[in-house]
């Protein structure tokens, strides 16, 4: 969920190789920037402009990525979705795992209900991966900023069971 530019997905489908890998996002513009990575073989150059710059850093950055090399033909069980989060078009329980990096804080909702949309989503013993910080919007109301120690107590209300957690900075 949140594939953006689909890259982490495509390296998780080609090291684990699933039955098929559903990327979905809610940018169509993103997700035709993946399905041109996996499917199209041609590179795209992505630039990144910083809203509050810090001193000493640059006003934006360019992020070139280059395609899949799929010489065995995994990219015919790889998918783009568009799709909103809070909407996925997909049955309960139907998903073996989910993937959600730097998710959790850009969706405009609260991260209670977006544990409860992925505990939906997923079979049972499903596994859900989730990695990137917690960089609230400033939009969001605090009582809607959970700390990672919330996080964690609210998807183990939801029957979620951690089996490994690391923090870095």
């Amino acid at each position: 969920l949140g594939a953006g530019a689909g890259r982490l997905s495509w390296d998780l489908h080609e090291k684990l190789a699933p039955e098929f890998t559903i990327a979905s996002d809610i940018n169509p513009f993103l997700l035709a920037c993946a399905e041109g990575l996996v499917k199209g073989e041609k590179a795209i150059v992505l630039p990144e402009l910083y809203t509050y710059p810090q001193i000493g850093f640059p006003y934006s950055k360019s992020w070139e990525m280059s395609p899949v090399n799929d010489p065995n033909g995994l990219s015919e069980r790889w998918f783009a979705l568009g799709a909103d989060v809070w909407n996925m078009p997909l049955r309960e329980s139907s998903v073996d795992t989910i993937v959600t990096s730097w998710l959790l804080d850009v969706t405009g909702g609260d991260v209670k209900d977006l544990i409860s949309v992925i505990a939906y989503l997923l079979k049972p013993n499903g596994r859900w991966i989730n990695t990137g910080p917690l960089l609230y919007s400033q939009n969001l109301s605090f009582d809607k900023k959970y700390s990672a120690d919330e996080i964690l107590h609210f998807a183990a209300l939801a029957g979620f069971n951690v089996e490994h957690q690391q923090v870095e900075e």
